[in-house]
């Protein structure tokens, strides 16, 4: 490799310390060449951001085309998970069990890191609003999801000392601003001759250090991508709040996700485990940014994380969706009873509107000028008339499925209209998204009943 070309090697492919690039290369004399040669390579796509550190020196951060390309990459990864699960309805089994197991997840991570012990029915609890009798170390979780809860209601909302504000509050129970920041002084925060490093800021630097990064998150053009990892680094740098000041350094970097374009799926994200499992490792990338003041190396290791956290959360909607599929397929008729009642249901599908008191039994209000309760097939094709967004399919099923308070399945669906299973599935989700049918799941099955209409 030519000596020019170690600076694209350990900048573009990876960003690598000066030690790391030593260990790679194996040798310890000449490793100063080399090394220049690199940050010679960096200078060239170096640019310095509107953040200090404690010492008043600002950082650094390096645009390197590797660097960019993993910035575009992911992003485009996140644009994919929202657009995938944005499409999903809002109560779709899809939808809610994805969201709901990656809450638990970060609900898991704030558990290990306060040694509380749960279980899943627990989590499932605090998410559903259950939990009534929560350990006093067990409310730590309640909080937190109250936080996520407000990031996904409130995704438009700034990014700034309110918001903050509104963190701390829910976390403590303090809701005073005054008590934001903390005013005294953390252990070891003075100066380390050796390796120039600090545990937290002097109280005097938090309320300037903290409305810097209120500005750079509100104003800067940087990405939210970088805006959000840059935030959890700052805020977990000088530890500015009285209570939680990681917990918030992460809430705060998926309210800067949600308000910039991503929406609901910020909280989908676990970023938690920067500050539980990971914190070792992430400690020693934030000694590496503070001995040279180069925020590359959070951004670089902190993509490289969540691309793999977005990447398993697409898995997981795929593999639900899968299993979704498969459980109503194979298992929609097991019982011999559901058996007997959707027989019977199919063998007198044109006989439903027979014989009854249509402004009682059915969720027609009253039928079409000149039709009577048998006329199944005008009925239907009057429906079509009246929404343009029906197919013909859909209403005809309809005509034949309208008896309030009955149940109808996608395969009941499938075998009237003799189609595939996934286009009988989608017929009925547009059904119910019309308004015709409200879709419930009953023993993790869907099933569709009729909407009265007026």
């Amino acid at each position: 490799m030519d000596l020019n070309d170690y600076g694209k090697a350990f900048s573009s492919d990876t960003y690598a310390t000066k030690l790391e690039v030593q260990e790679v290369l194996q040798i310890r004399a000449g490793i100063d060449v080399f090394w220049g040669k690199i940050m010679s390579y960096r200078d060239q796509f170096m640019s310095k951001l509107p953040l200090r550190n404690i010492e008043r020196l600002p950082f650094n951060i390096v645009f390197t085309p590797g660097i960019l390309n993993k910035e575009t990459l992911l992003e485009r990864k996140l644009v994919k998970l929202m657009i995938k699960y944005l499409k999903l309805n809002y109560n779709d089994y899809v939808r809610v069990s994805a969201r709901n197991e990656q809450i638990i997840i970060s609900l898991r991570h704030i558990a290990n890191i306060y040694n509380v012990e749960t279980d899943d029915n627990l989590f499932i609890d605090i998410i559903n609003g259950n939990a009534s009798s929560l350990k006093p170390n067990q409310i730590i979780l309640q909080k937190y999801y109250e936080c996520l809860k407000n990031i996904e209601d409130y995704s438009a909302d700034a990014v700034n000392e309110a918001r903050a504000l509104k963190f701390a509050s829910i976390l403590s129970g303090i809701d005073d601003v005054d008590f934001l920041y903390r005013k005294e002084e953390l252990q070891d925060t003075t100066i380390r001759l050796y390796d120039r490093l600090y545990s937290a800021a002097p109280v005097e630097r938090i309320k300037p250090m903290m409305e810097d990064l209120y500005e750079f998150i509100g104003n800067s053009s940087y990405s939210a991508l970088f805006r959000s990892i840059v935030t959890y680094f700052y805020i977990c740098m000088i530890q500015p709040f009285s209570f939680y000041s990681e917990e918030i350094a992460v809430l705060l970097s998926k309210a800067i996700l949600a308000q910039y374009d991503f929406d609901e799926i910020a909280t989908l994200i676990d970023f938690e485990t920067l500050i539980d499992d990971l914190k070792e490792k992430m400690t020693k990338v934030f000694k590496n940014v503070m001995e040279s003041n180069d925020m590359t190396y959070i951004i670089h290791h902190s993509m490289i994380i969540l691309d793999e956290k977005v990447t398993n959360i697409l898995d997981l909607i795929k593999k639900n969706a899968a299993n979704e599929i498969k459980e109503e397929f194979f298992n929609i008729e097991k019982s011999e009873e559901k058996l007997e009642k959707n027989v019977e249901v199919v063998e007198k599908s044109s006989q439903v509107l027979h014989n009854v008191d249509y402004e009682v039994r059915v969720a027609l209000p009253k039928l079409p000028v000149g039709l009577d309760e048998k006329d199944a097939d005008k009925i239907a094709e009057h429906l079509l008339e009246l929404n343009p967004k029906l197919k013909k399919g859909e209403a005809l099923f309809y005509a034949h499925h309208c008896t309030v308070g009955k149940y109808y399945t996608i395969q009941q669906f499938k075998a009237m209209n003799e189609c595939a299973y996934e286009t009988a599935r989608t017929s009925m989700d547009n059904l119910s998204r019309l308004g015709f049918y409200q879709k419930e799941m009953i023993k993790n099955k869907f099933v569709y009943t009729p909407v009265e209409r007026k």
